[in-house]
Protein backbone atom coordinates (compact mmCIF):
# COMPACT_ATOMS: atom_id res chain seq x y z
CA UNK A 1 0.00 0.00 0.00
CA UNK A 2 1.11 2.92 -1.13
CA UNK A 3 1.57 5.78 1.51
CA UNK A 4 2.33 9.72 1.87
CA UNK A 5 5.67 9.32 3.61
CA UNK A 6 7.28 6.95 1.03
CA UNK A 7 8.49 8.37 -2.14
CA UNK A 8 7.50 5.81 -5.38
CA UNK A 9 9.00 5.31 -8.66
CA UNK A 10 6.75 4.72 -11.36
CA UNK A 11 7.93 3.17 -14.18
CA UNK A 12 5.45 4.22 -17.80
CA UNK A 13 6.00 4.64 -21.38
CA UNK A 14 7.72 7.56 -22.46
CA UNK A 15 10.10 9.62 -23.91
CA UNK A 16 9.18 12.53 -22.31
CA UNK A 17 5.99 14.55 -23.57
CA UNK A 18 3.41 10.96 -23.28
CA UNK A 19 0.30 10.77 -22.28
CA UNK A 20 1.30 7.82 -19.88
CA UNK A 21 3.95 10.09 -18.25
CA UNK A 22 1.06 13.07 -17.88
CA UNK A 23 -0.99 10.71 -16.32
CA UNK A 24 1.83 9.28 -14.06
CA UNK A 25 2.43 12.52 -12.48
CA UNK A 26 -1.64 13.12 -12.10
CA UNK A 27 -1.71 10.12 -10.04
CA UNK A 28 1.01 11.29 -7.71
CA UNK A 29 -1.63 14.25 -7.40
CA UNK A 30 -4.13 12.46 -6.84
CA UNK A 31 -2.36 10.03 -4.32
CA UNK A 32 -1.17 12.47 -2.63
CA UNK A 33 2.50 10.61 -2.92
CA UNK A 34 5.98 11.95 -3.53
CA UNK A 35 7.64 9.69 -6.45
CA UNK A 36 9.90 9.87 -9.69
CA UNK A 37 8.54 8.65 -12.87
CA UNK A 38 10.73 7.04 -14.83
CA UNK A 39 10.51 6.41 -18.76
CA UNK A 40 10.96 3.51 -20.67
CA UNK A 41 11.09 2.67 -24.50
CA UNK A 42 7.97 0.27 -24.30
CA UNK A 43 5.49 -0.80 -21.64
CA UNK A 44 7.15 -4.17 -21.87
CA UNK A 45 10.15 -2.49 -20.62
CA UNK A 46 8.36 -0.66 -17.82
CA UNK A 47 6.64 -3.98 -16.51
CA UNK A 48 10.13 -5.63 -16.59
CA UNK A 49 11.23 -2.94 -14.30
CA UNK A 50 8.42 -3.84 -12.14
CA UNK A 51 9.21 -7.57 -12.04
CA UNK A 52 12.56 -6.76 -11.02
CA UNK A 53 11.75 -4.06 -8.24
CA UNK A 54 13.56 -1.03 -10.08
CA UNK A 55 10.12 0.12 -10.17
CA UNK A 56 6.97 0.08 -7.06
CA UNK A 57 4.11 0.32 -9.93
CA UNK A 58 3.76 0.79 -13.61
CA UNK A 59 1.00 2.70 -15.32
CA UNK A 60 -0.59 1.31 -18.65
CA UNK A 61 -3.54 2.92 -20.40
CA UNK A 62 -6.19 -0.04 -21.36
CA UNK A 63 -6.30 0.87 -24.84
CA UNK A 64 -2.43 0.06 -24.97
CA UNK A 65 -2.79 -2.42 -27.95
CA UNK A 66 -0.75 -4.91 -26.29
CA UNK A 67 -2.81 -5.17 -23.30
CA UNK A 68 -4.47 -8.28 -22.97
CA UNK A 69 -0.87 -10.04 -23.61
CA UNK A 70 0.65 -7.60 -20.89
CA UNK A 71 -2.00 -8.89 -18.37
CA UNK A 72 -1.82 -12.39 -19.11
CA UNK A 73 1.63 -13.26 -19.63
CA UNK A 74 3.02 -11.49 -16.50
CA UNK A 75 -0.49 -13.03 -14.06
CA UNK A 76 2.04 -14.50 -12.04
CA UNK A 77 3.98 -11.95 -11.11
CA UNK A 78 2.47 -9.06 -10.85
CA UNK A 79 -1.54 -7.45 -10.88
CA UNK A 80 -3.72 -4.46 -11.45
CA UNK A 81 -4.21 -2.82 -8.27
CA UNK A 82 -5.94 0.50 -9.13
CA UNK A 83 -7.53 1.64 -12.32
CA UNK A 84 -8.78 4.95 -12.91
CA UNK A 85 -10.48 7.66 -15.57
CA UNK A 86 -8.24 10.50 -16.72
CA UNK A 87 -8.13 12.58 -19.90
CA UNK A 88 -5.09 12.37 -22.44
CA UNK A 89 -4.23 15.66 -22.99
CA UNK A 90 -5.35 17.22 -26.64
CA UNK A 91 -4.94 14.72 -28.91
CA UNK A 92 -3.80 16.32 -32.56
CA UNK A 93 -2.76 15.52 -35.84
CA UNK A 94 0.64 17.88 -36.47
CA UNK A 95 3.50 18.84 -38.76
CA UNK A 96 6.42 20.68 -38.90
CA UNK A 97 5.04 23.08 -41.35
CA UNK A 98 2.83 24.90 -40.79
CA UNK A 99 0.73 24.28 -43.80
CA UNK A 100 1.93 21.29 -45.39
CA UNK A 101 1.62 21.39 -49.26
CA UNK A 102 1.00 17.60 -49.05
CA UNK A 103 1.19 14.91 -46.16
CA UNK A 104 2.04 11.54 -47.30
CA UNK A 105 3.51 9.96 -44.03
CA UNK A 106 1.83 10.37 -40.58
CA UNK A 107 3.66 8.80 -37.70
CA UNK A 108 1.63 7.71 -34.72
CA UNK A 109 1.68 5.34 -31.66
CA UNK A 110 -0.88 2.33 -32.76
CA UNK A 111 -3.51 3.03 -30.35
CA UNK A 112 -4.68 6.53 -31.35
CA UNK A 113 -4.36 5.21 -35.17
CA UNK A 114 -7.43 5.21 -36.27
CA UNK A 115 -8.09 8.56 -35.99
CA UNK A 116 -5.52 9.46 -38.75
CA UNK A 117 -8.78 7.94 -41.72
CA UNK A 118 -10.07 11.04 -40.35
CA UNK A 119 -7.68 13.06 -41.03
CA UNK A 120 -5.83 12.25 -44.24
CA UNK A 121 -7.51 8.40 -45.54
CA UNK A 122 -4.14 8.01 -47.97
CA UNK A 123 -1.64 8.68 -45.94
CA UNK A 124 0.83 6.09 -44.89
CA UNK A 125 0.82 5.44 -41.64
CA UNK A 126 4.03 4.65 -39.88
CA UNK A 127 4.02 3.49 -36.49
CA UNK A 128 6.10 4.77 -33.52
CA UNK A 129 6.46 3.53 -30.28
CA UNK A 130 5.33 6.63 -28.32
CA UNK A 131 3.13 9.66 -29.32
CA UNK A 132 6.15 11.57 -28.11
CA UNK A 133 8.44 9.59 -30.90
CA UNK A 134 5.83 10.26 -33.27
CA UNK A 135 6.16 14.00 -32.46
CA UNK A 136 10.39 13.67 -32.76
CA UNK A 137 9.93 11.82 -36.68
CA UNK A 138 7.36 15.27 -37.74
CA UNK A 139 10.55 17.69 -36.12
CA UNK A 140 13.27 15.77 -37.71
CA UNK A 141 11.22 15.82 -40.77
CA UNK A 142 10.94 12.14 -41.42
CA UNK A 143 7.86 12.11 -42.10
CA UNK A 144 5.18 14.73 -43.30
CA UNK A 145 2.82 14.54 -39.18
CA UNK A 146 2.28 12.84 -36.72
CA UNK A 147 -0.79 11.80 -34.57
CA UNK A 148 0.59 13.19 -30.90
CA UNK A 149 -0.56 14.86 -27.88
CA UNK A 150 -0.35 18.58 -27.45
CA UNK A 151 2.15 18.39 -24.67
CA UNK A 152 4.52 17.34 -27.44
CA UNK A 153 3.03 19.78 -29.78
CA UNK A 154 4.46 22.33 -27.47
CA UNK A 155 7.95 20.01 -26.75
CA UNK A 156 8.81 20.19 -30.54
CA UNK A 157 7.67 23.11 -31.65
CA UNK A 158 5.04 21.45 -33.74
CA UNK A 159 2.02 23.14 -35.73
CA UNK A 160 -1.62 21.51 -34.59
CA UNK A 161 -3.18 20.50 -38.49
CA UNK A 162 -5.92 18.69 -36.69
CA UNK A 163 -7.49 18.87 -32.95
CA UNK A 164 -9.29 15.80 -31.67
CA UNK A 165 -9.72 17.33 -28.07
CA UNK A 166 -8.80 15.00 -25.41
CA UNK A 167 -9.40 11.27 -24.74
CA UNK A 168 -11.63 9.61 -22.00
CA UNK A 169 -9.47 7.25 -21.04
CA UNK A 170 -8.86 3.78 -18.26
CA UNK A 171 -5.51 3.58 -16.73
CA UNK A 172 -4.28 0.56 -14.99
CA UNK A 173 -1.99 0.25 -11.72
CA UNK A 174 0.27 -2.54 -11.74
CA UNK A 175 2.00 -3.72 -8.75
CA UNK A 176 4.06 -7.02 -7.52
CA UNK A 177 2.39 -10.03 -6.72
Amino acid sequence: MLTDTKKIVISTLGPAGTCSEYTAQYYLDIKGVKGDIELYSTFEEAIEKLKKSESDIAIVPSAYQNFAKLLFDNRDSIKITYTFIYNTPKMVIASKILDPPVIRKIATHPAPSSMIKLFNAEAEVIFAESNSKAALMAAGGEVDACMTNFICVQEYGLNVLKDFGSVSMSWNVFERI
